[in-house]
């Protein structure tokens, strides 16, 4: 997430999202106080097995100008390893109806190093913070990858 521009009552945010496989952008409108309101939802995630949060930004109706993410945080299976949807939607109102949908493996640590980043970000032109999605256990250009012992 990246602050384009803000003013006294809200901030303009470039939003991009990939999973590797999928991708999307979105230029959205959000409350001066997203920051905080994502860490506050975000704080401890996951604390158990089937722990879901829910942020969105922006707009999903397609009679307000800008555009929109959705992330729904999930657990994945009984061990609470943590996920997240992303549904991304482009502003209709700049060209065609765009969207994506797609799931994102994330790590616990790498949650919580994003929502202190949250909690102690300056809404100033430029700022960023991101989310670092989950290592895959083999790179697909690592010389090992698919051999076995």
């Amino acid at each position: 997430m990246t602050v384009d521009w803000y003013d006294e009552d809200v901030v303009g945010l470039s939003v991009a999202v990939s999973n590797g496989n999928f991708s999307g952008v979105a230029d959205l409108i959000a409350s001066l106080d997203f920051a905080k309101e994502i860490a506050s939802t975000l704080a401890g995630f996951p604390s158990r097995p089937g722990d879901r949060r829910e942020v969105e930004l922006g707009t999903f109706d397609p009679e307000y100008a800008g555009g929109g993410v959705r992330l729904a945080f999930h657990t994945t299976d009984g061990a609470g390893h943590p996920a997240v949807e992303v549904v991304v939607r482009a502003d209709p109102h700049r060209g065609p109806a765009e969207s994506a949908t797609f799931v994102i493996g994330l790590e616990s640590a790498r949650i919580d190093d994003f929502v202190l980043a949250l909690d102690h970000m300056d809404i100033e032109r430029g700022a960023t913070v991101g989310l670092v999605a989950a290592q895959q256990a083999v790179a697909a250009d690592d010389p090992a990858a698919g051999k076995s012992e």
